[in-house]
């Protein structure tokens, strides 16, 4: 029996006969055809760029005719696509999204803990892993400051979107009517730095978009400072916020421009991790600017 090697995401390979039964067949119930263009996928993510029909059908043992169903299969789907001079076939969009979400789904936190702890590293502050949930920042992961200092917040803990850094920075990218369901629900008053007009609210979201970060000058807790940036995934959602939590005794202006400044690039190096591509999305996506901190009033929250 003619044998095939392919290899898979991992690198490791594996062998699959002329009827595709492979070397697991024992172990579970397959489906040769479907092992068969899990081998196309596989074989041109691992570093084939392209591969002619009869190449495929070389690979896979079968005849042309099979392997041509096969990819016409595939294409069908998006998840190949043909090249309309060499007439060979190359990973489609489909099986690039596929992967995308793949890599969203093993979790924000896995993935932004790194860039995390490099800010803790870099800033010897307090760094917060936040998701928007009904109106609040919830944190998802955190790591405490490296001074002595007292918690800013806890693990599985939240604070009010209109009056935190990692609040703001996800209720700026949010639909209008999360955003107008928030207002008209109330804007409460925590300090006096907190933001408690609608329009100002409004404002300062755009303004939010436009710089690409949140700064809280104590709009929650008078006390606890910080800024926040968020992150994104590969249709640029923002699907998590990084910050940093300073106490207020440490947080002025000279000290907020280099904090968002390491802060903008952790979080442009976790989104690039999670998929996002500056690139592809040009039009409408601004490139975080520490500089414009110059231009803020201190006694906002923002």
């Amino acid at each position: 029996m003619m044998e095939t090697e392919f290899h898979d995401m991992g690198g490791a390979s594996k062998q699959l006969g002329a009827d595709g039964s492979g070397e697991r067949s024992s172990e579970r119930p397959t489906i040769r055809s479907v092992m068969q263009a899990l081998a196309i996928l596989e074989t041109l993510a691992a570093g084939q760029r392209s591969m002619s029909v009869s190449k495929v059908a070389d690979r896979l043992g079968v005849s042309k005719a099979h392997a041509y169903r096969l990819l016409s299969t595939l294409a069908s789907e998006r998840y190949v696509e043909q090249d309309p001079v060499s007439s060979e076939y190359h990973l489609g969009l489909a099986a690039f999204s596929l992967g995308q979400l793949a890599r969203t789904r093993v979790g924000i936190r896995e993935i932004a803990r790194p860039h995390m702890e490099w800010l803790s590293e870099t800033t010897s502050e307090a760094v917060h892993l936040a998701v928007f949930e009904q109106g609040h920042a919830v944190y998802i992961d955190l790591i405490e400051c490296l001074y002595p200092v007292a918690p800013l917040t806890r693990l599985g803990g939240f604070g009010p979107a209109t009056a935190t850094a990692p609040g703001l920075a996800l209720l700026a990218f949010q639909p209008d009517a999360v955003v107008e369901s928030i207002i008209e629900a109330g804007l409460p008053k925590y300090t006096e730095s907190t933001i408690t007009e609608p329009n100002r609210l409004r404002e300062e979201l755009k303004a939010i978009r436009q710089r690409g970060y949140a700064v809280n000058w104590g709009g929650y807790r008078s006390e606890v400072c910080g800024c926040a940036a968020p992150v994104r995934n590969h249709e640029n959602h923002v699907v998590a916020a990084i910050s940093l939590g300073v106490p207020a005794s440490r947080f002025d202006r000279p000290r907020a421009k280099e904090l968002v400044s390491h802060l903008t690039r952790a979080t442009e190096a976790a989104s690039y991790d999670i998929g996002f591509r500056m690139s592809a999305f040009a039009v409408g996506t601004e490139t975080a600017n520490a500089d414009q901190l110059d231009h803020q009033d201190q006694t906002e929250t923002m």
